[in-house]
């Protein structure tokens, strides 16, 4: 039944009707909003329809209550009252104004509609009083008002502060704002980062009772309003043990029924809620993960969000169950499950399929950056093989299992690779800095001797000599600290040094030198006064101290 709500024009006509309700006393309220998602408003009719929304600070248009002789005419004094006056006369004109919400609504939309216009200054107090009255019909006019100001601005940051001005008084109308700001939320006119924005405060003024509903916009419309709606529907349940119990419920009825491209999302949704994983669901999503007769979008979804449990032993026999019927690769598909799989298991687990299948031999170099993290590697010839490899990935995978001790073939190999190309370096930045890790990880004199020369070699990279000064005082001690303090005394070019001053904050062991030297550049000041500022509150805390 939600289905055939949602494709036909009932819902649409129902929502309308009621809207029209509230405007028909006054044909100056008008709303010509874009084509609205029927998904969206069938969630806001069913709220708006059956549930109250937060609390209002005044009360909804109804009949007027006070003095009996308040007419249009007091009414008009008063608009004028509101944009001419003092506080305390402005204050009591706007509280009879909402006192008598007919008469007032009609006098101020009579002033927002004249011709001469207000001033946009004027214009705004006069809806700040409109949207106190509330209302269906206002929460429409207001919508108006956001989608011009937003039309009206070019960059992206003039929008965002166009709508920032009318946003409060949508969601001040709680449950009556629901359906205009979901006519702003499918609004396609709209920015889609502006719409974004709108539909975390759509999901903020949805009712408890009604959150579940909004599932139907779970896996549809834009990419990133999709995304949108997973953070702000993971907020709103936070902390709500009841809500985020009846969502959980729902969404496991959209796994029953959802086609393949909103499944994979609904998966993603689920396993991305706090406590939304137990036992049911592994199971579930083990038998997804492992059913070639699903969509492969399906079958993704449920490895990922068994990646994010694999401390479970459920997940892991689920896990590894994918990886082995994955393996050996006979398609991509093989290729993609097995990545995804491998890297979750338990290191025994994964190695024995490694070894198994000889997964660094493999043609493909996501499984083979994969295979070298369980390689077993000996003596000092296993690395050359590797850096041959025309895959960067497979040549970095192989350098992150270098570590001490390592032989001085190993070290000076390594060291050969950065640099300029032209000098035989590696051309790609990311084998780089792999091999400027994997000699911190060295730990030795050849491997210092190579560190500390990067720190003066103008034909290393700026950021990779800022990564030699960082592994040097990670894993070199008090010499390695002292060697980075000595370079940035020497007063290098000012973004060299603010490199260099944050590279000391990694000090294993700060020495003297490192304290002077980084107290000389915080009484200088600037961008490296800053950094050293910052460094040395890394290292010694409340101590940190200049003086003397």
């Amino acid at each position: 039944m939600l289905g055939d709500l949602i494709g036909g024009q009932l819902v649409v006509e129902r929502l309308w009707a009621h809207s029209a309700c509230t405007v028909a006393h006054n044909p100056a309220v008008r709303h010509t909003g874009p084509d609205v998602s029927p998904a969206i408003l069938f969630v806001v009719g069913l709220a708006s329809a059956g549930a109250p929304g937060p609390a209002q600070s005044s009360p909804p248009p109804g009949p007027s209550t006070g003095a009996v002789d308040y007419d249009a005419s007091a009414a008009t004094v008063d608009v004028g009252a509101i944009l001419g006056e003092p506080n305390r006369a402005y204050l009591q004109a706007r509280g009879r104004l909402v006192a008598h919400p007919d008469a007032g609504a009609a006098a101020l939309l009579d002033r927002i509609d004249a011709v001469p216009p207000p001033a946009a200054a004027e214009r705004k107090r006069l809806f700040d009083v409109l949207a106190e009255i509330g209302g269906l019909a206002v929460a429409a006019r207001i919508a108006d008002e956001l989608r011009h100001a937003c039309a009206a601005e070019s960059s992206d940051h003039g929008k965002f502060m166009a709508i920032d001005q009318w946003r409060p008084l949508l969601r001040d109308q709680g449950a009556n704002g629901q359906t205009a700001v979901a006519s702003l939320v499918s609004d396609r006119e709209l920015p889609v980062a502006v719409r974004a924005v709108l539909l975390d405060d759509l999901v903020d003024l949805t009712p408890d009772q009604t959150v579940p509903d909004l599932l139907v916009l779970a896996g549809r419309g834009h990419v990133e309003l999709r995304r949108q709606f997973a953070r702000s529907l993971r907020r709103r349940l936070r902390g709500h043990p009841a809500l985020q119990t009846a969502v959980l419920a729902a969404l496991d009825t959209e796994l029953e029924a959802a086609d393949p491209p909103r499944l994979a999302a609904i998966i993603g949704l689920r396993a991305a809620i706090e406590g939304g994983i137990d036992d049911a669901f592994i199971a579930r999503l083990a038998a997804l993960a492992n059913d070639e007769a699903r969509a492969f979008g399906v079958r993704v979804a449920s490895v990922r969000a068994l990646v994010t449990q694999a401390a479970l032993p459920a997940a892991q026999t689920a896990l590894l169950a994918v990886a082995t019927a994955a393996l050996p690769i006979e398609e991509q598909a093989d290729e993609i499950l097995a990545w995804l799989a491998l890297p979750a298991l338990s290191a025994q687990q994964a190695g024995t399929l490694v070894r198994t299948h000889r997964l660094e031999h493999s043609q493909t170099p996501r499984l083979v950056g994969i295979a070298w993290a369980h390689v077993e590697v000996r003596g000092d010839l296993w690395l050359e093989p590797a850096l041959e490899d025309p895959w960067p990935e497979v040549r970095a995978a192989a350098l992150a299992r270098v570590a001490t001790p390592c032989s001085r073939r190993i070290v000076a190999r390594v060291g050969t690779l950065v640099g300029k190309v032209t000098a035989g370096a590696d051309a790609d930045a990311t084998v780089q800095r792999a091999a400027v890790d994997a000699l911190g990880r060295c730990a030795d004199d050849a491997a210092f001797g190579l560190l500390r020369g990067m720190l003066d070699d103008d034909s290393v990279a700026q950021e990779l000599s800022a990564e030699a000064a960082r592994e040097l005082a990670r894993h070199f001690g008090e010499r390695g600290a002292d060697a980075v303090a000595k370079r940035l005394a020497a007063r290098p070019e000012r973004g060299y040094a603010r490199r260099l001053a944050q590279a000391l904050r990694y000090s294993s062991t700060p020495t003297e030198r490192v304290r002077e030297t980084l107290c000389a550049w915080t009484r200088e000041g600037g961008e490296v006064g800053s950094a050293a500022a910052a460094s040395l509150a890394v290292l010694y805390g409340d101590a940190a101290s200049c003086e003397g």
